[in-house]
């Protein structure tokens, strides 16, 4: 059974894989995370995105430029590819209004207030609609970067509070304090279990204890699904690979490849190119048709039935 892996077990693995003696030092630690980091963002990544079973899928409510008319909005910086899957309207009912994307060159055409439209304008989004509501985009986020286990601080306790204004603050109790560990960087809350998302990202701490070995955020910071075993970590890092457990193995493989390739061992490296074939073969059954026992129901959102469903959810 695939479990877990950190991401200084996963450099043993690639070694292991490549035949390299762990006295070997042709690559160091930093290299071998830097080779894993590049095959999972250009290797692995994208063959799990191209099965639309929306791994990575986030929601996230966007605030406008302040002055700008028609508002604008910048698309989070976490999204892979600085792309979204979704743009539309949630409005207080919690029902919502999809906004249909047109050609920057169309815009004189869209002057209606009651257009639902919206075109991309390098990493803004410019709505050409009256919202009666908030703007929500859903987006792929993009995985933390893997680093030395060290730079990682297990969550062993959480304790509700507030500080002498009466303000609610957590703090948030770990193993020990990464000696990176300053209130100059921003944080993320990665969850302990597969698949090791982010739960919550660039937290601004308050304060930071080194004796009892505590980081404190404002309560309104902290994910309220946060648990014990979770960890902290500088934002956009992580000591585990963001993605299912059974394709460990398929990422580490493509990392040994990258170290033959690199010490131009020709022959070893062909034949864990064939091993890799037969590994990405079985990656579509490990991980597609998410929900096997509900196959997706394609619907034309341009057909009769696409449009009366959209009627009625607006």
């Amino acid at each position: 059974m695939a479990k877990i892996k950190t991401s200084n077990k996963l450099v043993s693995d690639v070694k292991r894989r490549a035949m390299i003696p762990q006295s070997d030092r042709t690559f160091t630690e930093s290299d071998f995370l830097d080779i894993l980091n590049e095959e999972f963002s250009i290797g692995l990544l994208p063959k799990i995105l191209e099965l639309h079973e929306e791994y990575y899928v986030v929601p996230e409510i966007l605030t406008p430029i302040s002055g700008t008319n028609p508002p604008r909005y910048t698309i989070p910086y976490r999204a892979i590819g600085n792309k979204l899957r979704d743009v539309r309207v949630r409005h207080n009912t919690n029902s919502f209004t999809e906004l249909t994307r047109i050609s920057p060159d169309n815009i004189d055409i869209y002057t209606d207030s009651s257009t639902n439209a919206f075109y991309v304008e390098n990493d803004e989004i410019v709505v050409l609609a009256n919202l009666q509501g908030s703007l929500e985009v859903t987006y792929f986020f993009k995985p933390n970067e893997l680093v030395d286990v060290k730079r990682g601080a297990k969550i062993t306790g959480i304790n509700n509070t507030v500080d002498t204004n009466n303000v609610p603050i957590t703090e948030i109790e770990i193993s020990a304090i990464p000696s990176h560990f300053t209130s100059g960087i921003k944080y993320d809350i990665v969850r302990g279990k597969s698949p090791n998302k982010v739960l919550s990202y660039d937290m601004d701490s308050v304060s930071i204890n080194t004796t009892v070995k505590t980081v404190t955020f404002l309560t309104a910071n902290v994910p309220s699904n946060i648990v014990l075993g979770d960890y902290l970590m500088e934002a956009e890092e992580t000591i585990f690979p963001q993605l299912p457990v059974e394709l460990l193995p398929v990422l580490t493989q493509m990392s040994a490849i990258a170290c033959l390739d690199a010490i131009g061992d020709v022959e070893a490296s062909n034949k864990a190119n064939m091993k890799l074939v037969k590994m990405e073969k079985n990656l579509t059954v490990l991980i597609d048709n998410r929900v096997e026992g509900a196959p997706k129901k394609i619907v034309n959102k341009n057909s009769r039935l696409g449009y009366n469903r959209k009627r009625y959810r607006n």
